[in-house]
Parts: structure tokens; C-alpha cells; sequence
């Protein structure tokens, strides 16, 4: 079982980083369909930063995973993750 942790980063707020709002979740990939986890994978194959979106304010996902080569992490726009994996993001105050 992995369980991918996820970090909603950006927006209008500015979350993440020194902010006192984090916005977090974590979900195990047997959750994902098959057609979510190629995504998924696709997104850590390509290694690439986010390029620039057109949409102003938009959020960026920081997605950790650990598997046999050790953790992985990517950042990734919002139009690229799945939904399943954005509806597990809950906001908590620090």
C-alpha cells in the first residue's frame, strides 16, 4: 500500500510555506482508479516543475510518496491532479 501525502500550496492566501493556514491530506493509492493512479505516476515519471498557469490565484500540490528507491516529491498544478486526490485536502489552522 502507498499512501501519497498532500500539501495544497499558492492561491489567493499564499498557503504553505509561512502561512498559518496548512491545507494537507493523505490517501492510499488502492483508493485511486486505475486511470488516477496513471496520472499520478505520470506526474512523478515526469520529475518536471509546474509550468506557469494561465489561471491567476491557482493552487499547487505538493504530493510525497515513499516506495523501495526512497521518498519521492513533486509539485504539481491543480488541473493536473485528480479530484479524489484534491478532496482529501483538509485545511487546519497552526
Amino acid at each position: 500500500m502507498t499512501k501519497l501525502k498532500i500539501e495544497r500550496m499558492g492561491g489567493f492566501v499564499g498557503m504553505g510555506g509561512n502561512s498559518r493556514l496548512r491545507s494537507r491530506g493523505e490517501i492510499d493509492m488502492t483508493k485511486l482508479s486505475n486511470e488516477e493512479k496513471q496520472t499520478v505516476e505520470a506526474l512523478f515519471v515526469s520529475k518536471s516543475k509546474p509550468e506557469s498557469s494561465l489561471a491567476r490565484d491557482t493552487f499547487q500540490y505538493k504530493i510525497t510518496r515513499k516506495t523501495s528507491k526512497g521518498v519521492e516529491t513533486i509539485i504539481a498544478n491543480e488541473e493536473n491532479i485528480p479530484a479524489i486526490v484534491k478532496q482529501c485536502v483538509k485545511d487546519e489552522i497552526i
